[in-house]
């Protein structure tokens, strides 16, 4: 009788810990200045928060692609290992700063394209302001979504689910 149970819990374990998306910090891919972490139990992966703007106004647009190295993007974000949040963020070339009143605030905006099989978005939140150049600026996101994308659609720059709710990246344009 012990031997039926043993392998019942022994099953339920394996099945359990075969759950995850096994996406790990050693096994990612860099491409164009975005970090891809990859699972290769299911062969997707997904878009790290390490996209570093270099400063430069020729470099303001990110392409979230279909695939990268053989592995279908499915997300902005994840989760690493056990659950370690990884959000989707722009990181800029200088650290946040508080707005004196009244000061005028510019938005940077850069263009987020998103491939056709991101399902899932988990950035981080938007709205700081940074003092570039002498100016203050927020960066948003103007986002272009592929058509094919069964997922998300994008109208004017602004992300929606494909039932019309919006949907907010750090940083996109509001409504």
């Amino acid at each position: 009788m012990r031997r039926p149970a043993t392998l019942f819990a022994l099953l339920l374990c394996v099945i359990l810990v075969g759950c995850s998306m096994d996406y790990s910090t050693d096994r990612y891919v860099e491409q164009d200045g975005v970090i891809y972490y990859t699972s290769s139990r299911e062969k997707v992966c997904f878009a790290d928060g390490a996209f570093t703007w270099d400063g430069d106004a020729d470099h303001m647009e990110i392409v979230i692609p279909d695939t990268v190295a053989g592995y279908r993007v499915t997300a902005l974000g994840g989760y690493l290992g056990r659950g370690l949040p990884c959000p989707f963020q722009l990181v800029m070339p200088v650290g946040s700063v508080d707005v004196p009143e009244g000061a005028p605030v510019r938005d940077l905006v850069f263009t987020l394209r998103l491939g056709r099989y991101v399902e899932e978005i988990n950035s981080a939140a938007g709205g700081e302001v940074y003092l570039l150049d002498g100016e203050y600026v927020r960066p948003v996101f103007y986002v272009i979504c592929d058509e094919n994308n069964p997922h998300f659609r994008s109208v004017d720059g602004a992300l929606y689910t494909a039932g019309g709710q919006p949907v907010a990246i750090c940083g996109s344009p509001e409504e």
